[in-house]
């Protein structure tokens, strides 16, 4: 029963310069995440992915990648712990997305369509998705 949402929702850009938005996950057994979120394709830009911490947290270093297609609305972000590590459990950061305004005005809703976690014998589980409005007077 793990879950992702935003964090702050909704999200409300700024005239100039860049606001962040962050993807917490909650529940047990995080070896591996993998999330793909949609957005519309310049109602904004994400300028930057950041590793959360979560994973992390207890000292571990965490294989961070990320594959942004802000041109298609599309970012892909996996996280691992390494081997022989515990996973981890309760809520945290998983990511921090940098997003500034792209070139259209009003609403729009980022959706984070896929969220999968893994535990440590690499066994997925599909996670319960969530998504944010996002305002760009």
């Amino acid at each position: 029963a793990s879950t992702v949402t935003f964090s702050p929702m909704p999200v409300t850009l700024p005239a100039t310069g860049t606001t962040t938005v962050n993807i917490v996950g909650n529940g047990m057994d995080f070896f591996g995440v993998d999330l793909t979120i949609a957005f519309e394709p310049g109602a904004f830009t994400v300028r930057e992915v950041r590793d959360g911490g979560f994973m992390s947290r207890d000292g571990q270093i965490v294989a961070f990648v990320q594959r942004m297609e802000t041109e298609n609305g599309m970012i892909r972000i996996s996280l691992e712990r390494p081997p022989n590590s515990a996973p981890g459990s309760g809520t945290g950061n998983l990511a921090t997305l940098v997003l500034e305004r792209g070139t259209k005005r009003g609403n729009s809703t980022m959706r984070i369509t896929d969220f999968r976690i893994r535990d440590a014998q690499q066994n997925a589980y599909v996670g319960r998705t969530s998504e944010v409005a996002v305002s760009v007077p």
